[in-house]
């Protein structure tokens, strides 16, 4: 009985076992994914169930896979693939693939490990997110794949014109080259090289443009064969070049051949809404602009300044005969050579002085008033001396006053 009743609880105790779940979350791999911008990338995901149970393990088979792009990821419609039995749609920026009875079995049923790839492009550049989402009937495991979208794909140039091994007449030729990137073009340049020397290189921006194509005018002023070459850069740094390719000019007259350009140029002009012009020539005539200086260039008009001075200070001349002031610089040009004077030496002027040369003047005024009165008085007395005495007799208290007659 005892031993039954062992058997019984050991059996129990195993039943008990096996509903217990052991469950962990899925895993994906890979980790991270690196493209570039502007091209078909392929994709393929795996991801591995490592759900147990003791029983069939219905409960954790994941029954819905989606695959989240980001918004500049763009999916190539009909790239889809799996060998999950699982049926596949597309919403947006979403792939999912679906089977209520599982599409990753569990790792107690088996078949727990599914492949899920396809095909898509990305538009920009930068490190981005790829979100993988697991369902089964009852958990959601969410997993972030990363995906750098960095460029390193150079352009494509191609020489359009003249044709390789040319041969011209006048040295008159205009070339013309294709470049094309996976994202955008930079910049583009012609390259004419003689004896492995560049005689000739032009730059131009394209824009940043996915496409360009240019051309260049250019004059030969000397027989001989010459090689030439276009490049072109994007914006993320990545360049090409073409095959060379060679043009003879065998044609150009002696004349032309000998004629070496001397070009002598004005002085700039003065500096006018920010451009300075002058004018070049050519010494020999050569009618070759190739080597002629610039003759236009950007400038800074140069600072004028305008100053302006406080008043002398004191406003007479002090007693140590020297006045000041301040004088500063409207423009603030930094340019002293034409700073008014801010010191002045002066006279001084007592006030003492002037009272005495005042009292000076008063006593020469006074002095000939009375030589004035006293010449007169006595040219009377002449003129009348009896009437004079008598007034006086007569009068005492007139005496000392003059009297005239007339």
């Amino acid at each position: 009985m005892k031993r039954g009743l062992n058997v019984l609880v050991l059996v129990a105790f195993l039943l008990a076992f096996q509903i217990v779940p052991v469950s962990a979350d899925p895993s994906f791999s890979p980790s991270s994914f690196s493209i570039s911008p502007g091209q078909n990338s392929s994709f393929t995901i795996t991801i591995t169930n490592p759900d147990t149970y003791a029983d069939t393990g219905l409960a954790t088979n994941i029954t819905r896979v989606n695959i989240t792009l980001p918004s500049s990821v763009v999916f190539v419609s009909g790239t889809e693939s799996t060998d999950s039995a699982s049926a596949f749609s597309a919403t947006a920026n979403v792939l999912s693939w679906d089977n209520s009875s599982y599409v990753i079995g569990s790792s107690t049923g088996g078949d727990n490990v599914k492949t899920f790839s396809f095909v898509a492009n990305a538009t920009t550049l930068g490190i981005l997110a790829i979100v993988v989402r697991t369902m089964n009937s009852t958990t959601t495991t969410t997993k972030n794949i990363s995906l750098t979208v960095s460029d390193s794909v150079a352009p494509q140039v191609t020489l359009v014109s003249p044709e390789n091994n040319n041969e011209d007449a006048d040295g008159v030729l205009v070339f013309s080259c294709n470049a094309t990137d996976n994202l955008a073009l930079n910049s583009m340049k012609l390259a004419i090289y003689f004896n492995d020397s560049e005689t000739y290189g032009n730059s131009i921006s394209v824009n940043g443009t996915a496409s360009n194509q240019s051309s260049w005018d250019y004059t030969f002023n000397s027989n001989g064969e010459y090689k030439w070459n276009c490049f072109a850069n994007d914006t993320a740094g990545n360049s090409a070049w073409a095959s060379n390719r060679t043009i003879k000019i065998d044609a150009l007259s002696l004349s032309a051949q000998a004629c070496a350009s001397n070009w002598t140029c004005a002085n700039w002009s003065v500096c006018s809404n920010g451009t300075q012009t002058r004018t070049c020539t050519d010494a020999n005539s050569c009618g070759n602009v190739t080597g002629k200086p610039a003759e236009t260039q950007t400038c800074t008009p140069p600072c004028a300044s305008s100053w302006k001075c406080a008043d002398w200070t004191p406003a007479k001349c002090p007693k140590d005969g020297k006045q000041t002031r301040t004088c500063t610089d409207a423009n603030a040009c930094g340019d002293l050579s034409g700073k008014p004077s801010e010191s002045l030496t002066c006279e001084y002027k007592s006030s003492i002085g002037i009272f005495v040369a005042a009292g000076i003047i008063l006593a020469l005024i006074a002095g000939s008033v009375g030589a004035f009165f006293y010449l007169r008085k006595n040219k009377v007395d002449e003129l009348y001396p009896q009437s004079t005495e008598n007034a006086n007799q007569n009068y005492p208290q007139n005496q000392g006053y003059n009297f005239e007659y007339s």
